[in-house]
């Protein structure tokens, strides 16, 4: 989002990128609760996102979304698959 904001006018800039974890799996504390809350987002959130992208473009049907999107959630609470989202 910096060259929006510098296209807005704004000056001196900093963009940082971070890592989240997707779920609990870390060991220090700070990144376990980032962990948490980003999971809990995700879960909240997923239905609709993969809902809008598979039944508009690859035609699936709500039953068929929804019964794909159960694996996708077990996946996102698996400790054992260490995974980070960039932001």
């Amino acid at each position: 989002y910096k060259s929006y904001m510098e296209a807005a006018g704004f000056v001196d800039v900093v963009q940082k990128r971070f890592q989240w974890p997707t779920n609990t799996w870390p060991k220090g504390n700070y990144h376990k609760k980032i962990g948490t809350l980003f999971n809990q987002d995700m879960q909240e959130g997923l239905s609709g996102i993969a809902m809008a992208i598979c039944s508009r473009i690859y035609k699936m049907s709500k039953d068929e979304v929804e019964a794909l999107l159960v694996d996708v959630k077990k996946d996102l609470d698996d400790r054992s698959i260490h995974a980070y989202q960039a932001m």
